[in-house]
């Protein structure tokens, strides 16, 4: 499974096209659907990633995230602790509650985030310069013509990526009751193998204290 294979014509097996048997597919677009829906869906520990370690100084509240970050797994200062993820409602709360003249300053120990382009906010205004490492889930890199044939979704989530590329196809096409047929079987091959990504943690041990 291919980028090259998936967006081929009909009579290619394979492709979007040869499943529903239909040549005017946009298969690119289709593609694309289908590889959003899977990252909205799926958290796998495939998808960690050590991000690039961000420097704060005196005076930030917040930093640019990885452009690839979809969700956090974990936050620390270095040299300091583990950073706590709060709703964006918590922080702002506890912004007020710190703040004298303007926002309080201080080493940051709680985070959120959001925006398009993804950022950490913290609770304090650093009253330093603070090197924080985190762990965070990447959306896989996207399928494209001839400089990424493949990724996760290809190597990993064959099925899930078929059902679902073929339910946007049905979609595109009109015939809606096939298109909502297939995203169904798409979200319950996305379900097993949550239970199995569950397992991913088997023989780590969780009592070690923090060094």
């Amino acid at each position: 499974m291919t980028y090259a294979i998936l967006t081929a014509a009909k009579t290619t097996d394979g492709s979007i096209k040869n499943w529903v048997s239909h040549d005017s597919i946009p298969s690119g677009e289709i593609l694309a659907d289908a590889q959003d829906w899977l990252a909205a869906r799926v958290r796998n520990r495939r998808m960690l990633k050590l991000g690039t370690a961000l420097t704060i100084v005196a005076d930030d509240e917040s930093a640019a995230l990885a452009s690839d970050f979809l969700d956090p797994l974990s936050f620390n200062v270095r040299s300091g602790g583990a950073m706590e993820f709060i709703p964006e409602e918590d922080l702002l709360r506890l912004r007020a509650r710190h703040a004298t003249d303007g926002l309080g300053a201080g080493e940051p120990h709680y985070f959120t985030w959001f925006g398009e382009t993804p950022t950490a906010y913290f609770d304090l205004k650093a009253d330093g310069s603070y090197t924080i490492d985190y762990i965070y889930y990447a959306k896989p890199a996207v399928l494209v013509s001839s400089t990424n044939e493949t990724n996760l979704w290809t190597d990993q989530y064959r099925l899930p990526l078929r059902h679902a590329c073929t339910a946007y196809a049905y979609e595109w096409l009109k015939d809606y009751d096939r298109a909502k047929a297939e995203l169904s079987v798409a979200t319950l091959e996305v379900e097993k193998r949550a239970q199995t990504d569950d397992l991913g943690r088997r023989g780590q041990v969780f009592d070690i204290e923090a060094v």
